[in-house]
């Protein structure tokens, strides 16, 4: 039996919206996909009544199984399937940013500054860091024209640095936390980010390091900090939040 004009249109319609959800699900199938809520339930069904396998962070990724163009898509994350409400995460848009892992004491590669040392005064600052975020922390040497960076260090989450040798002069800080470090050039600049719970701060107290001289000689400073996302009762070192630019300014 031949089919109507009419009929043939309908069929023509219908292969084409099938060939599209699978061009749509392919495609997120084949982007990473990145949490950005604080929280999500990773659920054994698609659905709140369903079991809670695992609560995912910030930035974890995510492997789209299926997606249906649904709210609940189906996902794995480190080798644990299940679902997600999908206005919960989002295309991972840093996925060609190389990841850097760096060691508590190193300079970031994308620092463009010459650090400066007085390697005659043995005076330091301690930072010890929580379990929460890794940090960079920049010295800014306070200044009437123009506040100049002197160190930029790197420091991982549960360790502590010595920051040595600095000249004489006042000083502040500005602390950026989160996990998940990368680094990219684009139009030849270098930029460094975390991608997962990225908070930026400026520190409130200024450091003097300058060395107090009596008659009874030298007296050299030194401070120690402690410094975490969540911060305990215990730390006096207070912050004002800032903006990623203002951070990299």
């Amino acid at each position: 039996m031949l089919s109507s004009p009419m009929n043939t249109k309908k069929f023509l319609i219908l292969i084409l919206l099938l060939f599209y959800f699978v061009i749509i699900n392919l495609s997120a199938q084949s982007e990473k996909f990145i949490v950005i809520s604080p929280t999500l339930n990773l659920r054994e069904g698609p659905g709140t009544e369903y079991k809670v396998l695992c609560q995912l962070k910030e930035g974890d990724e995510l492997q789209i199984m299926d997606n249906n163009l649904t709210q609940w898509w189906k996902v794995q994350f480190n080798g644990t399937i299940g679902y997600v409400d999908q206005q919960f995460i989002q295309i991972d848009q840093y996925t060609s940013w190389e990841r850097k892992n760096y060691k508590t004491g190193s300079t970031p590669d994308c620092v463009n500054i010459i650090p400066e040392f007085d390697n005659e005064i043995d005076n330091w600052l301690k930072i010890t860091v929580g379990s929460n975020a890794d940090v960079v922390i920049k010295l800014f040497r306070l200044s009437d024209k123009e506040n100049k960076c002197i160190r930029v260090v790197y420091i991982n989450s549960n360790d502590t640095c010595y920051i040595r040798h600095i000249p004489e002069g006042i000083y502040f800080l500005k602390i950026a936390f989160g996990k998940d470090c990368r680094q990219s050039i684009s139009d030849g600049k270098c930029y460094i980010k975390f991608i997962k719970n990225a908070q930026y701060e400026i520190g409130r107290e200024l450091l003097n390091f300058n060395i107090r001289r009596t008659s009874y000689g030298m007296s050299i400073p030194y401070y120690e900090l402690f410094l975490d996302i969540v911060l305990s009762d215990e730390n006096n070192f207070h912050t004002n939040t800032i903006s990623e630019e203002e951070f990299n300014n």
